[in-house]
């Protein structure tokens, strides 16, 4: 049989970004909840992008024939001033396929000061006319007018710099064609102010119990933001040294188990256990 001590429940806190330095926008078009303005381009200015990844799409039509397919780019970049601009840009169509993609839409934005315009650098030449958010300020929608993105082209960088210091993937983005079709990306990035660490709770063991194998480690670790990343469950021999891993885990656990620790091959004796959990921020 093996005693376990309980150790205070621990938070990882630390920045996970990889960081590569380009350049992104200086931006001029402030559009509010429920207004729109004319996206302008704007001059480049040194930042540091902490996300860039490709996402690829297709649009079908009622009869689930292929009307356009290709890749939309979503990054993040963070300003000389902390602030994030989350940057999206359609790389590339497929020519051989008619379908001509009229707008894209931005979700989930509320609560967010949102400046709106695109770049002078891109991947093609179609450029927003203009920009629009809905009344609840989530949605940022940026309309290709009549220089609408032909198949087998990109388009131009659309940007939307925020009041936000961090971000989660938990956005999502509307790309639509000129006659109406649709699809939808989610796992994009999206702001947030969050700030709070996730919550850490191991109700069992309990402190100085006696347990055999294997011991069942139940608890918490979640994030209530919905900005939970991942947790990790360690144990240490009282008398110290390293800490070792029972497990890793990306999926949040409220109020149930956390671990089965196969004690199997540990010799008999007290042990600290400790969670720590991680959100998006870092």
């Amino acid at each position: 049989m093996l005693n376990k001590t309980l150790n205070l429940a621990s938070l990882a806190w630390a920045s996970a970004f990889a960081v590569s330095l380009c350049a992104t926008s200086a931006f001029a078009v402030i559009v509010a909840p429920g207004a729109s303005g004319v996206a302008v381009p704007s001059a480049s200015y040194p930042a540091t992008v902490i996300r860039d990844t490709n996402i690829p799409f297709e649009i079908r039509g009622t009869f689930g024939e292929l009307l356009s397919s290709g890749v939309l780019r979503d990054r993040v970049a963070r300003t000389a001033t902390g602030d994030l601009s989350f940057e999206r840009a359609i790389v590339s169509t497929q020519g051989i396929y008619n379908g001509i993609i009229r707008s894209l839409d931005h979700a989930r934005y509320a609560g967010s000061i949102t400046d709106v315009s695109y770049a002078t650098s891109t991947f093609g030449t179609p450029r927003p006319q203009t920009a629009s958010r809905s009344a609840d300020g989530a949605a940022v929608t940026f309309d290709f007018g009549t220089d609408l993105v032909l198949p087998g082209r990109g388009s131009a960088w659309m940007q939307n710099l925020t009041n936000a210091r961090f971000f989660r993937l938990s956005g999502s983005a509307t790309i639509r064609l000129s006659t109406g079709q649709s699809v939808t990306l989610t796992g994009l990035a999206e702001p947030t102010n969050d700030t709070t660490p996730p919550e850490v709770i191991i109700t069992s063991p309990g402190a100085l119990g006696c347990n055999c194998n294997p011991v069942t480690i139940t608890g918490t670790a979640n994030d209530p933001d919905g900005t939970f990343q991942q947790y990790t469950v360690e144990y240490q021999p009282v008398s110290g040294g390293a800490w070792s891993t029972i497990t890793t885990s990306t999926s949040p656990v409220v109020s149930g188990t956390l671990a089965t620790w196969n004690t199997a091959a540990i010799p008999q004796g007290y042990y600290f256990i400790r969670v720590n959990a991680c959100n998006v921020l870092g």
